[in-house]
């Protein structure tokens, strides 16, 4: 079995932070540009409003035609920022429990939001935006003749597909920004038995690739097999045009109004919204200056049985998860966990400790209710499986103290199990003394990936490697004593 690769991250929640007065969503707009900025207005905006509203996240509409940062490329464009980071939002705005979500997880976990490279792909581009659409050829399919070479024809016709693009153009190699889009071209060729040749063809966007934004399987594009080039040429031509047409009529969110080149570029700073610097309370102005839990805990001040109990941080779940760049839009949460810790005897405060931590399967969640659907039925198997658990066997104190405010590092390792599957892992966790009405307690924060193809046997979103195999956790919850919540 393959090594887990550790994510060693530093403290990045701050677990104390003041979120109310620093998460801010920027909406950039070209208002009045075009119907499908003045449907963004009236319809999507204010409900938007409403939603960060009701999670204390204050909105800032900004007018892209005065100035913009480089990297917004289309409006509308949501941009999310607070201490902890700067997210641009990658989905459908018209989707609002995607938007919420969003918020919900972004505030805590900040997206990485870097480039995308896709080799081999065919692109548009107006102003500052780049559409890119990879292409798929299925297998031919009907009357397939005898000792056909089914790679060599799929890389032949994506050939004659990129000889025929009109406004598109074919790269060797592209980079995709965060406001950047992708609509994938899928062609599905048929081959009769009189020799005609018929092309279904299949439009998706980037954020959704189950079901198509266009199809068109009654009335296919056809020629005789001898003209194949043609067809293809033809039918590529026909998406390059639903493409370019659904950027302009969608209200659901695949529609956008392109950033001219000429747009004046304005920093962040330069518009006024800076990234907000944290707001991190100490331990010790939570307790009065004078109380000694207020720089840590001794030994003899820590009960022996520990429960787990969060969040941590009123602004973050205890449990959230994603995939690293370009995948982050893919992230999720689960707003339940359980667990206990035992602690050896002696003053080495860990020796001998050991705990687990369970999360309820059925309440994690990725905020949409197609992926949900198929996150609790194939990849967790929720029915047969009702809990992902770590196993912690040994924790290992790595640098810090108890008795300091500034908290401790451990070491722990321990077995991660999933779908009935067992994997090794060692995470690495802080933990910041919280008294709490003048009993000991700790706010914990720890991170740790794991491989999804091995060994759990589950494909990820499609992606480049390895960020499609790998996800990420964050742990964000407190240790209270035992008899505290009895």
């Amino acid at each position: 079995m393959k090594a887990i690769v550790l994510a060693i991250i530093t403290l990045t929640l701050p677990l104390l932070a003041q979120a109310d007065k620093n998460d801010q969503l920027l909406v950039f707009v070209q208002p009045g540009e075009s119907e499908l900025a003045r449907h963004f207005e009236d319809e999507m905006l204010p409900a938007i409003e409403s939603i960060a509203e009701s999670l204390g996240v204050t909105v800032h509409t900004i007018d892209a035609r005065n100035g913009t940062p480089a990297d917004v490329h289309l409006t509308p464009l949501l941009v999310f920022q607070n201490e902890r980071g700067r997210s641009v939002y990658q989905g459908r705005y018209g989707e609002l429990k995607q938007v919420r979500h969003f918020l919900k997880t972004t505030r805590a976990l900040p997206q990485d939001d870097a480039p995308y490279d896709r080799e081999n792909i065919a692109t548009w581009t107006d102003g500052r935006m780049r559409i890119g659409s990879p292409v798929k050829v299925t297998p031919l399919a009907g009357a397939v003749p005898d000792d056909f070479d089914s790679a060599a024809f799929r890389e032949e016709a994506a050939a004659m597909i990129f000889a025929g693009l009109d406004r598109f153009e074919r790269a060797e190699s592209a980079t995709f920004g965060p406001s950047d889009r992708l609509f994938y071209m899928d062609f599905h060729p048929y081959l009769s038995e009189s020799g005609r040749l018929y092309i279904s063809t299949a439009v998706f966007s980037q954020f959704n690739c189950d079901f198509p934004v266009y199809e068109e399987t009654e009335d296919p594009v056809y020629g005789q097999w001898g003209e194949r080039d043609e067809v293809f040429q033809k039918a590529v031509r026909v998406l390059e045009r639903q493409v370019l047409e659904e950027r302009e009529v969608s209200r659901i969110g695949d529609g956008f109004d392109m950033v001219p080149e000429n747009a004046p570029i304005v920093s962040y700073d330069e518009l006024g919204f800076p990234l907000p610097e944290a707001a991190v309370a100490s331990a010790a102005s939570l307790t009065n200056e004078g109380d000694p839990a207020a720089r840590g805990f001794s030994r003899s001040d820590l009960p022996e049985r520990w429960t787990v109990v969060g969040p941590a941080s009123d602004d973050a779940s205890p449990l959230q998860f994603r995939f690293p760049a370009p995948l982050e839009r893919y992230a999720g949460y689960s707003d339940s966990i359980e667990g206990e810790l035992v602690l050896g005897e002696g003053e080495g405060t860990w020796a001998d400790a050991t705990g687990w931590i369970t999360i309820p399967a059925e309440q994690i969640t990725m905020g949409n209710a197609m992926l949900d659907a198929g996150l609790h039925g194939s990849i967790l198997q929720v029915s047969q499986f009702p809990e992902a658990r770590f196993e912690m066997n040994e924790i290992r104190s790595k640098s810090g103290s108890i008795a300091s405010a500034e908290g401790v590092t451990l070491t722990v390792t321990g077995t991660f199990a999933m779908t009935g599957i067992e994997y090794p892992i060692e995470v690495e966790a802080t933990l910041l003394p919280r008294p709490n009405d003048g009993k000991p307690a700790f706010a914990v924060s720890a991170s740790f990936d794991i491989s999804l193809a091995d060994p759990f046997g589950i494909d990820g979103p499609e992606g480049p490697e390895p960020a499609n195999d790998t996800v990420l956790f964050f742990l964000n919850f407190m240790l209270e004593p035992a008899d505290a919540q009895s």
